[in-house]
């Protein structure tokens, strides 16, 4: 995967906290994630989450990521805490469904209906929150 000078700038600057990178179509904001995320699989010797909403990108994320990395170090399931390091490409949705099942041994998935009833639930409690529950469960 060539990676653009400019794209290579992406790839190894260090932020201080959270960085959003945006762009139009085919700028390659994808190729720069997954070479961030070898960068610092190779860097730290530890573990690595790449992750994204969607299952299918999560799938040609880990495709694209077998390019760069061997096969050993590249997987879409948690490891245990004392693995290797390894990089994690998967969705949100896989993450969440891994975490539950290994800390509860099943997993349960909620309706709309009952999640919004656990957001108003908690936006009542918590007087901070100023935005609509609906409005929490859309996002």
């Amino acid at each position: 995967m060539f990676l653009h000078p400019s794209q290579r700038g992406f790839v190894d600057r260090r932020f201080n906290g959270p960085t959003r990178v945006s762009g139009s179509a085919g700028t390659g904001k994808t190729i720069v994630a997954i070479h961030r995320a070898v960068a610092a699989l190779t860097a730290a010797q530890g573990r690595v989450l790449l992750t994204t909403f969607s299952d299918e990108l999560a799938k040609s994320l880990r495709k694209k990521t077998q390019l760069l990395i061997p096969a050993d170090r590249l997987t879409d399931r948690l490891p245990e805490f004392d693995s290797p390091s390894t990089l994690v490409v998967a969705s949100l949705e896989g993450i969440a469904t891994q975490l539950m099942t290994r800390e509860a041994g099943q997993q349960r998935t909620v309706t709309d209906a009952e999640l919004l009833e656990m957001i108003e639930t908690i936006a009542n409690e918590d007087k901070s929150v100023s935005l609509s529950s609906r409005f929490l469960l859309d996002e």
